[in-house]
């Protein structure tokens, strides 16, 4: 019956044919814009309705994916449901992946660095970055591309074909056979966005670079009648106090624009210019899919006079639709009991450690979704960029799956910076930089080498060197050594004004064995030496033993990160549990211990309600945050450069930062995340929240002074920026006994 089937169908199509040799060619040309391409959608509806065959399709960056996804199959209902919510726009287009997913020492080092930003060092090149793998939008890709791979795009439903930029050669590359997905994921690579990828030798990004609107590509795939639908972005303003990106990010539009001029020149008396009205659309509203499309749809309607030539008879178009469908590629069943599992690329990173993030697979039944996520988990490995992979047999017949690992070019050692000011805008000002060099993969078991250098209120240069101790890195040790020189003020009670100010300078070296539980937890026990020696800049000179601090000491530490956000988390908790101990017996001059607790616990409730089982009221989302710090030295006493200290923003808002100290400490707070709709205009740049909290705490010189009816209460509200760089926080706090403070922080954790 199939066979009778496809015979029928081939007949069809050499009769349309024949009807039709006389008929013109007609091409399709769909430029780049980012989420304005989503109007290609509505241009692709309306050409159907009018019954308007397309014999060639090309596109660059989104009209390469719009037109390839189109080509390959899919109908413009599919397109429209992909856009409007198959799709998490948010998920393709972020700069790290999803908090849950990622390993604790990820998850720190977000709090830490500038996120997204990683500069490169390798021996092949000097120095080199990259902002986003892009390894969510080639699984999205490979997703609705079904996995298909062929020898020539011509011979998908509509020959298609695509344009990437090859960034060494300054030469536009077409892209016309191999892996659908990976062809769309290289005209898709936008520069300060997406990685470049490497395909036949050609390390490519955004075809719009060079050519945004690929008249001529599909005037020489055959087309003698081109639609060209012209959607690219109008070129913004910069002034002389624009930033680096902003520049950056003009030039590259203007190369836009300017390419996309010189195709518009090429258009013939017979081809036909389409630019519908999105121009106060950006290239990042993807959350505007629906209107995008409808302004594609009405842009070829209100000229659907245009096209009357160009139509077809409902009986022609009706053939014409059949052989499109029988040229869609054959679609097998996408569930797969692997005989064996292949690696192919990686250089650096061992077989034995990508194998081991995968056990247990072979044999196993696994869809489309156990794939992606088995992909995912291998780029959590941070010196690989991007894992593609693909169904394949071999010599017997047995199917099997393929990796391909993508090592990061701008790898092994790698740099990140992270930047923090912090002010209540009296006489003191913070601000820090830190500079972190890592070299991954040092040893087949995955280690890494860490240096960080700190500049600022406090310097200091650190060094670890993270050893795991098997493939699947449960267990580690970690020898380190630390330099610093800092400034240490030494308070004593709510007392304001510093009893003495002292420059510390000395060393930690020590060394930690380990346990990581699952990515959320760690747990650590180790041994320390420290030495610390002090220099009176200002006050009394007996807090401090002018020999200075030299001892060893047992160290123990429990972190625990299950938030799902790296800032406004909504659900989840954060745990940081440290304690020291100090005693004669190993060589300390003293017998004490220190011990402290600093926990979080995010909670979002649902404020939504049915209104008579009509429709859903949804109120501003608010997320509660309840923290807990104390400390203790269990009545021993330890020297005052081991006091823990409250004030500033996160400790007692109205005291200056670090101006109460105490062998013990006691702060609890209840605060709210709120997002209501007349913030909305503050997050064109950024993610922003109103925040508000109550507070409760202090810190005392023994054990036998707390009397916790003495806590200082207070308040602390202001609006947080989740930013690129850092976050942004800007208010205001008060704590009894202290004063009104104005707020602003900058920058990162550390």
């Amino acid at each position: 019956m199939k066979h009778n089937l496809l015979i029928l169908l081939y007949f069809l199509f050499l009769t349309f044919s024949a009807n039709a040799a006389d008929a013109p060619k007609i091409g399709l040309a769909l430029s780049g814009g980012g989420a304005r391409g989503l109007s290609h959608i509505g241009v692709l509806q309306a050409l159907e309705e009018l019954r308007v065959p397309i014999a060639y399709l090309s596109g660059t960056s989104m009209g390469g994916l719009v037109g390839g996804l189109y080509a390959s199959g899919l109908t413009t209902q599919e397109l429209k449901e992909a856009a409007t919510g198959g799709i998490d726009w948010k998920k393709v287009f972020s700069t790290v992946p999803p908090h849950e997913e990622l390993s604790l020492r990820d998850k720190q080092q977000l709090n830490r660095f500038i996120p997204g930003l990683e500069v490169g060092l390798s021996s092949e090149q000097l120095i080199s970055s990259g902002f986003l793998g892009g390894q969510e939008l080639f699984l999205t890709l490979h997703r609705y591309t079904r996995g298909i791979e062929i020898p020539d795009f011509n011979q998908l439903p509509i020959p298609f074909k695509c344009v990437a930029t090859d960034i060494n050669k300054a030469e536009p590359v077409v892209l016309e056979k191999g892996n659908l997905a990976m062809a769309l994921r290289a005209t898709m690579s936008v520069p300060f966005a997406f990685s470049p990828i490497e395909i036949d030798k050609h390390l490519l990004v955004d075809g719009g670079i060079l050519n945004n609107l690929p008249i001529d590509v599909v005037r020489k795939m055959g087309a003698n009648v081109v639609i060209a639908i012209n959607i690219s972005s109008p070129v913004g303003k910069a002034d002389q106090s624009s930033s680096f990106v902003t520049v950056a990010l003009q030039a590259v539009d203007i190369a836009l624009v300017q390419n996309t001029l010189q195709s518009l020149q090429s258009i013939k008396n017979s081809d036909i210019l389409i630019e519908p009205n999105i121009e106060e659309f950006t290239s990042s509203d993807f959350e505007k899919a629906e209107i995008l499309i409808q302004r594609g749809y009405n842009a070829i309607m209100e000229k659907s006079w245009l096209f009357t030539g160009l139509a077809l008879s409902e009986e022609e178009y009706q053939h014409y639709h059949q052989m499109i469908k029988a040229r869609k590629p054959q679609e097998e069943d996408r569930n797969i009991q692997p005989a064996f599992i292949h690696f192919k690329g990686n250089k650096r990173t061992e077989k034995k450690l990508l194998e081991s993030r995968i056990e247990n697979l072979e044999s196993k039944t696994l869809n489309v979704e156990d794939l992606e996520n088995v992909t995912r988990h291998l780029t959590r490995l941070n010196d690989i960029s991007q894992v593609t992979y693909r169904i394949t047999e071999n010599e017997t017949g047995e199917k099997g799956v393929l990796f391909n690992v993508d090592e990061k070019s701008w790898g092994p050692h790698y740099l990140k910076l992270g930047i923090n000011a912090t002010t209540g805008f009296d006489r003191r000002a913070d601000f820090s930089t830190l500079l972190r060099h890592s070299y991954l993969n040092a040893t087949p078991y995955g280690g890494e080498w860490i240096n960080e250098i700190k500049l600022g209120n406090e310097y200091y240069y650190f060094t670890e060197f993270y050893q795991p101790l098997d493939y699947q890195g449960k267990f580690f040790i970690a020898p380190h050594f630390k330099l610093h020189r800092r400034f240490v003020d030494i308070y004593e009670g709510t007392n304001k004004i510093a009893k003495a100010s002292y420059l510390v300078q000395g060393y930690r070296v020590g060394i930690d064995v380990g346990m990581n539980v699952s990515n959320r937890a760690e747990i650590r026990l180790g041994m320390r030496y420290v030495s610390d020696t002090p220099h009176l800049q200002a006050g009394e000179n007996n807090l401090y033993p002018e020999t200075g601090f030299h001892e060893p000491a047992l160290a123990f530490s429990y972190l625990l990160d299950s938030s799902n956000a790296r800032l406004f988390a909504t659900k989840g908790s954060k745990i940081k549990l440290q304690g020291e101990y100090h005693d004669k017996s190993f060589g300390a001059k003293r017998r004490y211990s220190l011990l402290s607790l600093d926990a979080a616990h995010y909670f979002t409730p649902d404020l939504s309600f049915n209104s008579e089982n009509k429709y859903v009221i949804k109120k501003p989302q608010i997320t509660f945050e309840g923290r807990i710090f104390v400390s203790s030295s269990f009545g021993t006493e330890p020297p005052p450069h081991d006091y823990v200290s409250l004030g500033g923003t996160l400790l007692l808002a109205g005291y200056p930062q670090y101006s109460m100290m105490g062998s013990e400490a006691v702060f609890g707070q209840i605060g709210a995340f709120l997002n209501p709709d007349f913030i909305a205009p503050l997050k064109n740049f950024s993610d922003v929240r109103l925040f508000a909290s109550l507070h409760s705490g202090k810190a005392w010189m023994k054990p036998e002074r707390i009397k916790l009816q003495n806590l200082l209460t207070g308040g602390l509200g202001g609006l947080v920026w989740d930013t690129n760089f850092g976050n942004i926080f800007f208010g205001m706090g008060y704590t009894q006994g202290g004063d009104v403070r104005y707020l602003f922080s900058l920058g990162n954790e550390f």
